[in-house]
C-alpha cells in the first residue's frame, strides 16, 4: 500500500504526536510506502529519505505562534503539496492534525477522490480555552453572554465540520469514542490504540531510597502541574523524605520554579528540564509513582511509559486518563485537579509497599496490551477494509 500522512507537528518537536506519527510510519513503511508531508521548523523546504526509500519526509516551512512559540504554524504551498500527493498516488491519506497541513490533506484527499482517516489526538475542547487567545474568548463569553460552554460548543462544531470530510475518526481510546459520539460526531469511529515500546520501557527492581514522585510532560497551564507541586507540599508534611522530579519544557517553567521557590520546596524538588526519549526510562526506573493533574488527555504517552515500567498512576478523572486508571486497582482517579485529594491518593499509594507493587504489576499487563504492533496490524487491516483489499 501507499499511505499519505498528514502532520502539522512532527520530531524533532517533542510531543506525544509526534512520536506516534514517526512510530507507527516507520512501522507501517517495513511494508508499505509511506509518505509524511510536515513542517520543516524554519523557513526552508526539504525531503528526507529513510527506511531504505519507503519513507519520505516532505517537510514545509514554519513559523513559531508569537504566544506559544514551542508551536509551529506551517507555511502550505498546497498547489506544490497537491502535485506532490498526485504524483505519489497514495491509496489513503491520513490526517494527524487540523492544522495548515492536516486542512490541506482535506482540501487534497477530495479532489483526488482518496480515503481520508484522521486520528483524534487532542481533546481541543478542553486544550484551547486556557490559552491565550482563546481565554480572552471565553471571558468574553463567560462575563458578558453568561455562557461558560459557548466556546467549547463552537470547538466540537468546527471538530465535527472537519470530521465530516472523514470516512473514517481513528480514537486512540474506548473513552474518548463515546466523547466523539456524545457531541453528535457522525463519522464511523474506530478504536486504535497509539501504543507503547514495551521493550524499551521495562520495569526495574528499584533501590529502596527516598520515596520519588514523578512527572514528565510539557510544562504549560492546561497541565495543570501546580496542582502536583501543591500537593508534595501536602505530601512532605507526612513523607519528610520524598522527592519529586518534573521532566519536561513549556511556556509556565518559570512560573512553576517561582511557586516552587515560594513554597519553600527548592531542595526538594528537581526540575529536570528536556530529556530525550531514549532517556526517559531511566528517570521511570528510579521513581515509585507517577502523577498528572491533567484533565485534557486522550492517551497520553507519559502514562502509557509509566504503566510499562511498572508505575502506578494518580490523576484526573477526566478524558483519556479516565479510561486508563480503576480506581485502587492500578492507580487512583480524583474528581478533579485539587491538590489536597492528590495528595492524599500519592500518600496512599506510598505508605503501602504491597499495594504499589499490586498496580505496578496490573498496569504492566495494561501495557502489554498496547504494544505498537498490535496497533500497526489494526491500522493496516483498516487501511484494506477502505479499500476492499481484504486480507
Amino acid at each position: 500500500m501507499k499511505i499519505a500522512y498528514f502532520t502539522d507537528t512532527y520530531i524533532p518537536q517533542v510531543n506525544g504526536v509526534t512520536y506516534v506519527v514517526d512510530t507507527h510510519a516507520r512501522f507501517l513503511a517495513k511494508k508499505n510506502k509511506v509518505r509524511i508531508y510536515a513542517p520543516a521548523y524554519g523557513l526552508r523546504s526539504s525531503i528526507e529519505r529513510l527506511e531504505k526509500g519507503n519513507l519520505i519526509i516532505e517537510r514545509y516551512p514554519s513559523g513559531p505562534v508569537i504566544y506559544y512559540k514551542e508551536v509551529h504554524i506551517p507555511f502550505v504551498d498546497i498547489g506544490k503539496m497537491y502535485r506532490s500527493v498526485k504524483k505519489f498516488n497514495p491509496d489513503v491519506i491520513h490526517f494527524h492534525t487540523p492544522l495548515t497541513i492536516g486542512i490541506s490533506s482535506m482540501i487534497i484527499a477530495k479532489y483526488l477522490k482518496i480515503p481520508l482517516i484522521t486520528t483524534y489526538h487532542t481533546l481541543w475542547s478542553e486544550t484551547l480555552p486556557p490559552l491565550p487567545p482563546f481565554r480572552v474568548i471565553n471571558s468574553f463569553f463567560r462575563n458578558q453572554i453568561g455562557q461558560d460552554d459557548l466556546l467549547r460548543d463552537t470547538i466540537w462544531k468546527v471538530s465535527n465540520k472537519i470530521f465530516d470530510y472523514c470516512d473514517v475518526i481513528i480514537s486512540p481510546a474506548n473513552i474518548i469514542k463515546d466523547e466523539l459520539i456524545l457531541h453528535n460526531s457522525k463519522s464511523k469511529i474506530v478504536v486504535i490504540s497509539n501504543g507503547v515500546d514495551t521493550n524499551k520501557f521495562v520495569p526495574k527492581i528499584r533501590t529502596k531510597t527516598n520515596f520519588r514522585i514523578l512527572y514528565i510532560g510539557r510544562l504549560s497551564a492546561e497541565k495543570n502541574v501546580d496542582v502536583i507541586i501543591k500537593a508534595f507540599k501536602i505530601i512532605r508534611k507526612k513523607i519528610n523524605e520524598a522527592t519529586l522530579e518534573i521532566v519536561g519544557d513549556g511556556p509556565a517553567a518559570k512560573t512553576l520554579k517561582i511557586l516552587v521557590k515560594k513554597l519553600g520546596l527548592t531542595k526538594m524538588v528537581v526540575f529536570c528540564g528536556y530529556v530525550p526519549r531514549e532517556k526517559l526510562v531511566s528517570y521511570y526506573n528510579r521513581c515509585d509513582i507517577f502523577a498528572t493533574g491533567s484533565a485534557m488527555e486522550v492517551q497520553p504517552l507519559t502514562v502509557l511509559e509509566a504503566m510499562s515500567c511498572g508505575l502506578p498512576i494518580v490523576g484526573i478523572n477526566k478524558a483519556g486518563v479516565a479510561g486508563m486508571i480503576k480506581n485502587g486497582v492500578n492507580g487512583f482517579l480524583i474528581p478533579t485537579p485539587n491538590s489536597h485529594k492528590m495528595a492524599d491518593k500519592i500518600i496512599e499509594i506510598l505508605v503501602d509497599d504491597g499495594l504499589r507493587a499490586k498496580m505496578g504489576k496490573y498496569n504492566r499487563k495494561i501495557a502489554l496490551k498496547n504494544r505498537p504492533n498490535l496497533s500497526i496490524k489494526k491500522l493496516e487491516r483498516l487501511y484494506k477494509d477502505i479499500l476492499h483489499f481484504g486480507e
